[in-house]
């Protein structure tokens, strides 16, 4: 179970093209009818490592921004491991990042981390959340979503979920790509900073699948939205999930076949794979 849609960003950012930067911004935003459902920025550094100044230990310059993988291990986070078995402090919300630290001091020196959010709207997000990949289920904020699993839960649920259980749980969005309600799929999206030619807009195709199941000799046709946009900006892929949920009946062998079909035609270039059809719709930078 998950409520809403997903949207979520791999690849690699790229500065602007013919400029040398210290630093550059990526964003995507998803909207519909000149409505924005969904946008995030973040900063991209060029190679900084950590100083102390007035101001504490913190990143020093950046040098010239290059292409840059847009990756956790890139923002700011970290793990410490102890010298006790078991021992260790970390980020809840980025345990593979860069800065975390008991002692500051001993990050002088050391690489910093070089993609950072921005803040919108007023809305803070969290340092950890600086780029646009899915976020793991050990990760905050989904950790704390998995619910109780105490003695309590062990001896009277288990292998149930427990009464707390969080349905945002199992969405894996960056905090600011999350819809609560379903996207349509006929959305348009518009990411910049991760294609050297600029801009990229695309709309989602105007389609959604039928899935049924064939129970007590008749067909019956089951509820879906759109799970999960996950755009690839390296391989320029966008790939879809759809979400829908079957009760087996008991016995379940009385379920005899699910089938998944759909009433419209996908158009052929979203089916394309060639290169040239995957950067058809790309747009100059501003």
């Amino acid at each position: 179970d998950k409520p809403g849609t997903d949207v979520g960003l791999i690849g690699t950012a790229h500065p602007p093209k013919g400029k040398s930067l210290d630093k550059f911004f990526v964003w995507l935003g998803v909207s519909n009818d000149s409505t924005v459902i969904l946008r995030k920025s973040i900063q991209v550094f060029g190679k900084r490592t950590y100083v102390a100044d007035k101001r504490g230990v913190v990143p020093g310059p950046s040098a010239i921004a290059g292409p840059t993988l847009l990756t956790y291990p890139r923002c700011y986070g970290g793990r410490i491991e102890s010298t006790e078995p078991g021992s260790f402090a970390e980020e809840p919300f980025n345990p593979i990042g860069r800065g975390f630290a008991k002692d500051l001091s001993t990050l002088v020196g050391t690489d910093a981390h070089v993609l950072e959010p921005v803040t919108e709207q007023g809305v803070t997000v969290h340092a950890s959340h600086g780029c646009f990949a899915p976020i793991p289920a050990d990760f905050e904020p989904r950790r704390s979503r998995a619910g109780t699993y105490d003695q309590e839960w062990a001896k009277k649920r288990a292998p149930i979920k427990p009464r707390d259980f969080d349905a945002l749980h199992n969405s894996w969005a960056t905090p600011g790509m999350h819809a609560r309600e379903p996207l349509e799929g006929t959305e348009t999206f518009e990411v910049a900073g991760v294609l050297p030619e600029g801009l990229w807009r695309f709309t989602l195709p105007d389609y959604t699948p039928i899935f049924e199941s064939h129970l007590g000799g008749a067909w019956r046709r089951h509820p879906t939205h759109l799970d999960s946009v996950l755009i690839d900006a390296d391989a320029r892929v966008v790939e879809l999930t759809w979400r829908a949920a079957i009760v087996l009946p008991d016995p379940w062998e009385l379920l005899g076949r699910i089938r998944v079909w759909s009433e419209k035609t996908l158009p052929r270039e979203v089916l394309d794979s060639s290169p040239s059809a995957r950067t058809s719709q790309l747009a100059p930078s501003p």
